[in-house]
């Protein structure tokens, strides 16, 4: 399946790696691929995630320089979790290059859906709907706030999370020993608070 993901998506502008497929567009980072559980039915999933959150995260926990890494980081390293958009169980076909052409032409169907209405509020809209939600889906609410301007709410959600020892499923190593993204978040929020007033 991942040979044929890679033929076929030549010329789509999705790009493939570890059967994932994955791309960036108008400012959104996409994904999708088929997952085989080890019981159950086999289903398709689609995600989305802003662009600009991943960077946030890295700030955060003084990891800027991760923003030089390729496209496919955003898949294989710390980042901020996706919002999984669609998942279906279609029937499946045993002819991997079936398989792969037709993954892509309905990758291509929810990204068009998803751009019809792609704005920040809507993507931290959904995220809240979530009743329950994956861990590390409170750094992707709290990064995306951030990038919203909307500070306050970042805070208290980041210091309600620090309070709680939770840390979101990832700990950071880097100047000044480990720290959480929620840690980090509270820091810079405060300085940022602090110069603004």
């Amino acid at each position: 399946m991942q040979k044929s993901l890679r033929t076929h998506r030549r010329g789509t502008g999705w790009r493939c790696i570890q059967g994932v497929l994955f791309r960036e567009h108008q400012g959104w980072f996409f994904e999708s691929w088929m997952h085989v559980p080890p019981k159950g039915s086999i289903g398709w999933q689609f995600n989305a995630k802003p662009m600009a959150i991943d960077p946030i995260l890295w700030r955060l926990v003084g990891h800027e320089e991760w923003n030089e890494q390729p496209l496919s980081w955003r898949i294989l390293g710390s980042v901020c979790a996706p919002l999984v958009v669609t998942k279906i169980f279609p029937e499946v076909s045993t002819d991997p290059d079936v398989e792969a052409i037709r993954l892509i032409e309905w990758s291509n169907q929810q990204l068009e859906a998803f751009m019809r209405n792609a704005t920040l509020q809507e993507f931290v809209a959904l995220l809240e709907k979530i009743e329950k939600p994956p861990r590390g889906h409170a750094i992707t609410r709290i990064a995306t706030y951030i990038l919203m301007g909307d500070e306050m709410t970042a805070l208290k959600l980041s210091a309600d999370a620090a309070a709680k020892g939770e840390n979101g499923g990832m700990r950071f190593y880097g100047h000044g020993g480990p720290k959480t993204f929620f840690e980090g978040a509270v820091s810079w929020l405060k300085t940022r608070n602090t110069l603004l007033h």
